[in-house]
């Protein structure tokens, strides 16, 4: 989900609906590092491999279960269970991921410059509510801006997999424009 704000801030949601996106348990295990417990499930659903579990609980289920019906299902894709993983030869096969896309305009609503000074009003209130911790309180798109800002500088972090993989596709990619 991204909603605009007053001065282009926005409110930016891109997330798994399982405990943990699969990219960080595959790099753990790369790194050979514990995985918790809490974000899989090893080789004991009917396909025999590990599972994602669900974000909170049953109520994280049925959020699952709800993008599952609105990106797999309606459009006629795989299922999320069958997809090919990104990160598996061959990399020339299509990866079958389905999407859903769903547009509001908030003018149909209301004033749209009243809607977004209310968005940053409102995430200006959550940034400054007391932080648990010694941290601050962030809101979506926050951790990822900083992000943005520091690999701006610094360039993208590669690991030795994931360089090997880029550097796979771009062989491939270049041989296909190569063989016309």
């Amino acid at each position: 989900m991204a909603v605009l704000g007053a001065d282009n801030e926005v409110f930016g949601v891109d997330f798994a609906t399982s405990q943990i996106a699969f990219s960080h348990v595959r790099a753990r295990r790369e790194r050979g590092e514990f995985v918790p417990d809490d974000w899989v499930v090893d080789g004991s659903n009917s396909h025999g491999v590990f599972a994602l579990k669900p974000l909170g609980g049953h109520k994280g289920q049925c959020l699952g279960m709800m993008i599952e019906i609105l990106s797999s299902l309606l459009s006629g894709g795989a299922f999320g269970h069958v997809l090919k993983h990104l990160h598996t030869e061959p990399f020339t096969e299509p990866r079958e991921i389905s999407h859903f896309f769903l547009a509001l305009d908030p003018a149909a609503f209301g004033d749209v410059e009243t809607f977004r000074s209310r968005l940053t009003a409102y995430l200006a209130f959550i940034r400054n509510e007391p932080a648990v911790d010694s941290g601050s309180v962030m809101v979506p798109g926050d951790p990822e801006r900083a992000v943005f800002s520091i690999r701006a500088q610094t360039g993208i972090p590669l690991s030795e997999p994931d360089r090997t993989c880029i550097q796979q596709l771009m062989r491939e990619e270049a041989a296909l424009i190569q063989s016309g």
